[in-house]
């Protein structure tokens, strides 16, 4: 359990961390044990039919494919479909590099959509006017743990004949929920800092069997990744885990960050799942250990689990102080794997809260903006019909809220692993920032700004 260190007449650092580790010790050396097992053909076999048969509810019967990362699974889906070179996908326009890169190396145009900050729903006028007779398909991505309306996404993909990618990377909420069944292809992720983390990971579902043949025979072509591959991940893991949830390691982080020393970023580098020569990495199927730790941990998956963290979320998000902009409150469904806040002045906003003792954090996830080709690079021909419109200008195209989201975006410490007492203090400070950082806005400076919460906590 973490602990908390206490200055002044009481007024608390909080030991918690934007990004949590969702797993337990014991979890963890089931992993590294797997990595020593003797796993048969027969063993690997009935791993893999475990987890097709968890991701097969009668409300999503699309066949299943477990495999290393959503990565190997998006890879070989470009890899069967075969688009035409120079080809167009829509993509929303906040996601990890990674994957704009695949569709970039399967000699794919990127055409990013802008997206709505209060829902995370793609802005469907702008996508509609993004369709050209060279676009192939539409990528959409949960974020944050935020599920959008996919109905207008797959209706105009039903009328123009695209197909639907839909990335479930950060929105896995058990099995009640696997995907959109008329999606293509469903893509969800169990890295190291997903729900449910099976250190390593991915399960497709696909649409289409044909397909799905196509994609498993070609998936069992791949080298399977060496067990001791996986345990040189596990072997880093929990160091990791410890740091951040066993006490009192949290508590020695902050000490040290009070002394001007912070290790987040040396800590979020070694989540990073493939920092270099991604195509080679990716293109392995996943190791018999690694099949039978995700079989192991989702059919332990627990609802209850995440109620208490989406409980916990609600119960911050109602503590907070209405300039507070929060990502995503108007999405129809929200688990809060992320709790994200904008901010005028992000950097200002964290010396603040750390100035309090809350560890807030920018640097969370691989997350990022993508931008259109240069203005001079039109997109395809119109369709048929649409030859009199007026095309989209640069201005028109660009993700400017997108932009906005990522160049200001804030991730709070608040988890279920967040006692409520704790969710109260974090509110309060937040409270207090706002307020700060309002009234040096005319007539102060960004230290005045961190000098005033400091002498704040000091007096409290």
């Amino acid at each position: 359990m973490q602990g908390v260190t206490k200055k002044g007449k009481g007024f608390p650092n909080l030991p918690y961390s934007a990004v949590i580790i969702d797993s337990t010790y014991s979890r963890l050396l089931f992993a590294a044990r797997q990595c020593f097992s003797y796993h048969t053909e027969s063993n690997r076999a009935g791993y893999l039919r475990q987890l097709q048969q968890l991701w097969t509810p009668t409300s999503n019967p699309n066949p299943v494919l477990p495999c290393l990362c959503v990565r190997t699974a998006f890879d070989l889906f470009l890899q069967i479909k075969n688009f035409p070179e120079g080809s167009e996908v829509i993509m929303t326009a906040i996601n990890i590099r990674d994957m704009s890169l695949l569709v970039q190396h399967h000699k794919l145009r990127v055409v990013p959509v802008d997206m709505d900050i209060d829902t995370l729903d793609p802005d469907m006028a702008l996508m509609e006017r993004l369709v050209t007779q060279r676009t192939v398909a539409i990528l959409v991505a949960h974020l944050y743990g935020r599920v959008i309306n996919m109905e207008p996404v797959l209706a105009l993909a039903q009328k123009h004949n695209l197909v639907v990618i839909e990335d479930c990377a950060e929105c896995f909420s058990g099995f009640s929920h696997v995907g959109d069944p008329r999606s293509d292809i469903t893509l969800f992720s169990f890295g190291i800092i997903k729900f449910s983390t099976s250190f390593g990971g991915g399960v497709a579902k696909v649409r289409d069997k044909k397909v799905y043949e196509k994609m498993l025979a070609r998936h069992k072509q791949y080298p399977v990744q060496s067990c001791s591959m996986y345990l040189k991940k596990i072997l880093k893991y929990i160091p990791l885990y410890s740091i951040l949830h066993v006490w009192p390691f949290p508590t020695m982080v902050q000490k040290s960050r009070e002394m001007g020393v912070d290790w987040k970023d040396t800590f979020v580098s070694f989540l990073r799942g493939f920092p270099s020569n991604m195509i080679q990495n990716i293109r392995y199927q996943p190791s018999s250990a690694l099949l039978s730790v995700m079989a192991r941990v989702q059919a332990d998956f627990d609802p209850a689990d995440l109620a208490v963290q989406r409980i916990k979320c609600e119960y911050f998000l109602s503590n907070l102080p209405p300039s507070l902009k929060v990502v995503g409150t108007k999405s129809q469904v929200n688990h809060f794997w992320l709790f994200p806040v904008v901010v005028e002045k992000p950097d200002l906003f964290i010396a603040c809260l750390a100035a309090m003792g809350v560890d807030a954090y920018r640097g969370a996830t691989q997350l990022n903006y993508i931008e259109p080709d240069g203005p001079n690079v039109p997109l395809g021909p119109p369709l048929p019909g649409q030859e009199s419109l007026q095309p989209l200008t640069p201005e028109e195209r660009y993700p400017y809220r997108c932009r906005e989201l990522i160049s200001r975006v804030v991730y709070m410490p608040v988890n279920k692993y967040v006692p409520f007492y704790m969710l109260e203090q974090m509110a309060r400070v937040c409270r207090i920032v706002m307020l700060s950082l309002d009234g040096i806005r005319l007539h102060g400076s960004d230290t005045m700004a961190i000098e005033t919460c400091k002498t704040i906590k000091s007096r409290l």
